[in-house]
């Protein structure tokens, strides 16, 4: 598995970092880098999805589904399996929950968004890159700090999406920050990567 981090030598924090349909852990590692920056004391853990994407392209953390409740029922069961694997990874290093931090693009997004409510104990926070949230059910009367970044033009998962994930959010009690990237579409662009820059220094204090 590739890892990012800790430029220090020692570990006082991770963030899980999981990729889109399609590609694997490596294909984020840019972005870890990138936030590794200004992070001199956090690991970048970045997994590659449980099953092989169809047609040979790269892997997926579940399979594909064209309407909610089927993609609700094929997220819950990997929600699960990322929150055990988070679990073993934090007591290998060490860590509480209080420091962990689950990101993720695309696919991953939704993933990211899944654990951060349904992860016990809660993380630090999580936050969703052209994502949308898939599955509230069993949320905690307190969640986690939430950031959602979309871009207004992405043609693969709707705007519109990312507004109805922030207003649930919001109604679940997750203090949630909105970045909307004017004009971007379905990518990770500097906008991106400095929101989520913010947010980790924020969360991670």
């Amino acid at each position: 598995m590739p890892t990012v981090g800790p430029a220090s030598g020692h570990a006082t924090s991770a963030v899980f970092l999981l990729h889109g349909f399609g590609a694997d852990g490596a294909d984020l590692r840019s972005l870890a880098e990138a936030l590794a920056r200004t992070l001199p004391d956090a690991v970048f853990l970045l997994p590659d999805g449980f099953e092989a994407a169809p047609g040979g392209q790269g892997r997926q953390w579940f399979a594909l589904a064209d309407d909610a409740a089927a993609r609700r029922t094929r997220l819950r069961p990997a929600g699960d399996r990322v929150s055990q694997w988070i679990d073993q990874e934090l007591r290998r290093r060490h860590l509480s929950h209080a420091q962990a931090v689950v990101g993720g693009f695309s696919q991953g997004a939704m993933l990211a968004l899944d654990v951060g409510l349904h992860l016990r104990p809660s993380p630090a926070g999580a936050f969703a890159l052209s994502g949308r949230l898939v599955d509230d059910t069993g949320a905690p009367a307190d969640p986690p700090p939430m950031l959602v970044v979309h871009g207004t033009s992405d043609a693969r998962i709707p705007f519109a999406e990312a507004e109805r994930t922030v207003e649930r959010l919001r109604e679940l009690h997750a203090p949630t920050t909105f970045v909307t990237m004017r004009g971007a579409g379905h990518t990770i662009n500097g906008e991106a990567v400095d929101a989520a820059t913010t947010f980790l220094h924020e969360v991670l204090r």
